[in-house]
């Protein structure tokens, strides 16, 4: 093969090396194209779902514009995968309907002063409810371990020494002013009282490992009878009414015999009750 007929195929060759580059070249160009078109089509749909929830957690009257937005008009009946926000926007939206619908064929005031009434009291019923929604999330602050462990150092907790954090007494004298008792009908604070006297039990024996294991089965199977009769012999042990010193007797007396009627203070039922029912003969 001579040297004129090697020439060519050399350069076939570098031709095909450069087209193979600007392929590779023009991938990878796309490639990254696509890729942003992806990552802002995930960035928009992210934005989008964060609209959504922001809507369906508002009321109409802190944006009157929702009654009318064109993602939500079409709410006229409240269902069941709907916030309580979105269904009272949907209620209100069927009564507006209504009520100018009623006005405009039946020319009556009293439609309109109607609708403005009934819209009124679904306002108010909404706020009540939302009230006692938001007592309700106070009252079970300590449900989750995590909000107790923020709010602990408020209260005396469970020890090793004292489980049930009732009031000792050398503490009268050397802690007069402990704090309160966390609440013992609360899970993670029963969690904990159980735990410590776990400790408690087997801070009295030498091989505790051995003690744990046949006594409290080491947590393994919260079904195990062993942690069955634990727990039914924590039913003795209990947090007192009062932990904190001196009790408060005269409050607790108000809680327990404060709001009891009788004839003495002057209650005209209570009275009533003690007039004879039967004619004496």
């Amino acid at each position: 093969m001579t040297y004129n007929t090697i020439e060519p195929i050399i350069s076939n060759n570098e031709g095909q090396l450069k087209d193979n580059e600007k392929e590779t070249k023009r991938k990878k160009e796309d490639k990254e194209t696509y890729s942003n078109i992806e990552t802002e089509t995930k960035e928009e749909r992210k934005y989008r779902k964060n609209a959504n929830a922001s809507v369906n957690t508002t009321i109409w009257y802190e944006n009157p514009a929702l009654l009318f937005s064109s993602n939500s008009i079409t709410e006229l009946y409240p269902k069941e995968n709907m916030s309580q926000e979105q269904k009272i926007n949907a209620i209100t939206r069927v009564i507006l309907l209504l009520t100018v619908l009623g006005f405009v064929f039946l020319n009556n005031t009293n439609i309109l002063i109607s609708g403005l009434i009934a819209i009124g009291i679904l306002i108010f019923l909404y706020n009540i409810m939302k009230k006692r929604n938001v007592s309700n999330k106070m009252r079970e602050t300590f449900s989750n371990s995590d909000a107790y462990n923020k709010v602990k150092h408020n209260f005396t907790n469970p020890t090793l020494v004292n489980p049930t954090m009732n009031i000792l007494l050398p503490e009268i004298q050397d802690n007069p002013n402990r704090l309160a008792s966390a609440p013992s009908y609360k899970k993670p604070v029963v969690d904990k009282i159980n735990e410590e006297t776990k400790k408690f039990i087997l801070s009295n024996f030498d091989n505790s490992q051995n003690i744990r294991e046949k006594l409290f089965n080491s947590g393994v199977n919260e079904f195990d009878s062993n942690n069955f009769d634990f727990e039914q012999s924590m039913r003795q042990f209990y947090t007192t009414a009062n932990t904190k010193i001196p009790n408060n007797q005269a409050e607790f007396a108000k809680f327990c015999y404060g709001n009891m009627a009788s004839c003495r203070d002057g209650d005209v039922e209570m009275c009533s009750r003690n007039i004879p029912r039967h004619v004496m003969l």
